[in-house]
């Protein structure tokens, strides 16, 4: 009976072994199959042979952010992780594609009340509320299912938005608004704020967006960043990018490549004349030898190598924050001027997979920082409303100002 019970068992695994194996393409999130696909089908962006563009905010400040998108030229690889990282979509990213220009004209809206060394959560906000998919994905009601506990920060944020839209489309005098939820709530956000105290405004970006994640999450049943699909939510189709770090053994001629995604893009503005400079700089080659020596885990030998950061995906809203603060008590201000202007093209060198173009993003957010510390001075910014007119808005006070005006800022 044993030796029948085998028989048959062996038979079933060569039936199954002999059967004829048939390959389909793989889908993702979009719906797209794993063919090749050029970053404006993807998100939007504006390459040169294109007309849709993409959005970016600088800060002047000592401390900020940015993101990129891509080219599909690895049909094994990227789709394959698509496929398996995007399987649990929480957002679809269709519809911040669809938003990334305006739908409605209308100037700018109400300033914000400053509530005690509360400029640079205004600042910051006012950037945020005139980026064309976070403004109109808000107003349309694309949040709202994500917005059920009313103590959480998302929920203050769209509240915030929409008070800020709508009043920018009324007629007659606007009535200044305050973000109290946000004052109130501070050390909520971050534990290492205090309120009626003066921080960074990048670092500020960074909590806020950090919560807004979070909140997305648990409005879909995740608790941690870092669960499947949790790359998938409206803040990462806005401002989610990834980086590809690539290190190559000097000796054995083998690279080793490392992905990390980001929200933000902290460029060094030391040795930089100008955004493009330090765009530049920062995907540069760099040699790793004497101390920083790497050790190869194809030959297994520890050398010198060759180190290289490249954009392995970019955002639709690329937010780039000038380092103008080092670290230490007595660090100084790097108070210089460093140019950037209305329009800023990524080259396709910038980006890792073989065959991506140049990439364009539209200047629509400024936000500076006066003064000599982080901990110190005041913050303002410059947004470009849908009318496409310039405006400075520095807590309550909000004015017209011309192009020139914001591409002189430092």
């Amino acid at each position: 009976m044993m030796a029948d019970k085998f028989a048959s068992e062996a038979s079933k695994v060569q039936s199954l072994l002999h059967r004829e194996i048939k390959f389909v393409s793989a889908r993702t999130e979009a719906g797209r199959s794993n063919k090749t696909k050029t970053i404006s089908q993807q998100l939007g962006a504006k390459t040169l042979n294109g007309n849709k563009k993409k959005h970016l905010v600088i800060t002047i400040n000592g401390i900020k952010n940015g993101h990129s998108s891509y080219v599909d030229s690895s049909e094994d690889e990227a789709d394959s992780l698509d496929a398996s990282e995007n399987s649990k979509q929480l957002f679809d990213f269709k519809i911040i594609e669809q938003n990334l220009k305006w739908n409605y004209t209308t100037g700018a809206g109400p300033g914000i009340m400053n509530a005690g060394n509360s400029c640079f959560i205004n600042s910051t906000i006012q950037c945020l509320a005139y980026a064309p998919p976070i403004a109109q994905l808000i107003c349309r009601g694309d949040l709202d299912d994500l917005c059920k506990a009313k103590e959480s920060a998302l929920f203050a944020f769209v509240r915030l938005i929409k008070r800020i839209v709508k009043a920018s489309k009324a007629r007659g005098k606007r009535k200044c608004l305050t973000a109290s939820w946000f004052v109130r709530n501070l050390r909520r956000i971050s534990k290492t704020m205090r309120v009626g105290s003066q921080h960074d405004a990048h670092e500020f970006l960074r909590c806020l967006t950090d919560s807004l994640q979070l909140d997305c999450l648990r409005a879909k049943g995740l608790k941690n960043d870092g669960e499947k699909g949790s790359n998938t939510t409206f803040v990462h189709g806005i401002f989610g990018g990834m980086l590809e770090s690539q290190v190559r053994c000097q000796h054995c001629d083998s690279v080793s490549k490392t992905e990390d995604p980001f929200l933000d893009l902290s460029l060094d503005i030391n040795k930089a004349q100008s955004i493009e400079d330090a765009l530049r700089q920062f995907s540069s080659k760099e040699i790793l030898d004497v101390d920083n020596q790497w050790l190869c885990n194809k030959c297994n030998r520890r050398g010198n190598c060759e180190k290289r950061m490249l954009l392995k995906k970019a955002p639709s809203v690329l937010v780039i924050h000038m380092k103008r603060f080092g670290y230490g008590r007595y660090s100084r201000k790097i108070s210089r001027h460093t140019s950037f202007s209305s329009k800023l093209v990524l080259k396709r060198n910038t980006f890792s997979e073989p065959g991506s173009m140049d990439m364009e993003y539209s200047l629509y957010g400024v936000l500076v920082h006066s003064g000599h510390t982080p901990s110190s001075g005041h913050y303002l910014c410059y947004v470009k409303a849908s009318n496409g007119v310039w405006y400075e808005i520095d807590d309550v006070t909000v004015c017209q100002v011309g192009i020139k005006t914001v591409l002189s800022q430092r």
